[in-house]
């Protein structure tokens, strides 16, 4: 269970006043590649690539408690995943 903040500035300080203050940076055209095309013959034994997907989730006491639940994760467990304290996710659990 790996979760994350994501802290959004404010306008004031994302945008330009003046477009003077932009600049363009042009996008390379980039040849893609197969990865397992690319690690052909590389290897001697196949290997299978896995790709991490993330996905958004509301972040609530309820909803940490039914994902720990689910994975049958000990609040110990489940507060190294996350890397806080036992008793603060104990905690938040009960709010």
């Amino acid at each position: 269970m790996k979760e994350s903040v994501q802290i959004i500035p404010p306008a004031e300080i994302t945008t330009f006043k003046d477009e003077k203050d932009v600049i363009l940076v042009e996008e390379k055209a980039y040849n893609t590649m197969d990865l397992s095309q690319m690690l052909k013959g590389l290897a001697k034994e196949k290997v299978a690539v896995t790709i991490e997907t993330v996905k958004e989730k509301e972040v609530s006491p309820e909803s940490i408690s039914k994902e720990r639940k689910q994975r049958n994760l000990s609040i110990l467990d489940a507060s190294k995943e996350m890397g806080v304290s036992s008793s603060t996710l104990s905690r938040y659990e009960r709010t």
